[in-house]
Formats: structure tokens, C-alpha cells, sequence
């Protein structure tokens, strides 16, 4: 999955289900939690505020 790719499902699953959490993403993108956390920084940066919740 590239970045664009990953950004839109980051997105749309956040969307979809609102308490996933970092690890749960990286789990699903197949990436790490770190890189999660980037993207979630850039798609910050392009002015979409994205809040994840805590490890469960």
C-alpha cells in the first residue's frame, strides 16, 4: 500500500469505526505503529485533525 493509499484508509476506517487505535491500523495497513503516527501527522498538517485513542 503507498502513502496516498494508505492516508485515504487511514481515513475511511477511522470514519468507519471511531475507536480503533494506532496499533489497529498499523495492524491493518501492515506497517508500523510509528508510521501510523506520521501519517496521522500529515494528514494534520493538510488540515484534518485526526484524535486516536490510547492502546487497548
Amino acid at each position: 500500500m503507498d502513502l496516498v493509499e494508505r492516508l485515504f484508509f487511514i481515513l475511511t476506517t477511522i470514519q468507519q469505526r471511531p475507536g480503533i487505535t494506532a496499533p489497529a491500523l498499523a495492524e491493518l495497513c501492515g506497517t508500523s505503529v510509528r508510521s501510523i503516527y506520521r501519517d496521522i501527522k500529515r494528514l494534520d498538517e493538510a488540515g484534518i485533525q485526526i484524535l486516536l485513542q490510547g492502546n487497548k
